[in-house]
């Protein structure tokens, strides 16, 4: 009887049990893939590893930095809005200011990329229409897929038309 130690329970084995409220040992065991008597030490003050930590934050959606600090939210889906509400109105607008930057590199080089397809399909279009149009007619098999290629490009609007 005396040869377990009584190990005191720490605020992270009282998170650690808040989580876990209503679980057995045997299912957190399942679904960690630890041992039910490992779960039962660790429930019990037994520091928990760190594969326990992670298959039980993962598996239940909790936020690790509650579960080790108790900051933050307990639920790991409420931390965006947890930090959202918690941030400074500056702090705010430099993130939103660089999300629009970073989105107008994007929208820049997809532009480019755009205007190197149109170079491309445009020096290609004529060669598939002379020769798939042997004639010279404009009646080969391609002279009509050429043509929808080069109205496509043509209709495209350009940001420099605005």
């Amino acid at each position: 009887m005396g040869d377990e130690k009584t190990l005191e329970l720490t605020p992270m084995h009282r998170r650690l049990a808040s989580a876990l409220e209503g679980k057995s040992y045997r299912w957190i065991a399942r679904t960690t893939g630890i041992h039910p008597e490992t779960v039962r030490r660790y429930m019990h003050g037994q520091s928990p590893s760190i594969e326990f930590v992670t298959c039980i934050c993962g598996h239940l959606r909790i936020n690790p930095q509650w579960l080790l600090t108790g900051e933050g939210p307990m639920r790991g889906d409420d931390v965006r809005a947890h930090h959202l509400a918690e941030a400074d109105p500056a702090e705010l607008l430099a993130a939103i200011a660089a999300t629009l930057d970073r989105l107008s590199e994007r929208v820049d080089r997809l532009e480019l990329f755009v205007q190197q397809l149109e170079t491309r399909i445009s020096s290609v279009a004529p060669a598939i229409t002379t020769s798939e149009d042997p004639q010279g007619d404009g009646s080969g098999p391609d002279a009509d897929a050429a043509g929808r290629i080069g109205a496509a490009v043509a209709e495209r609007p350009r940001p420099d038309d605005d």
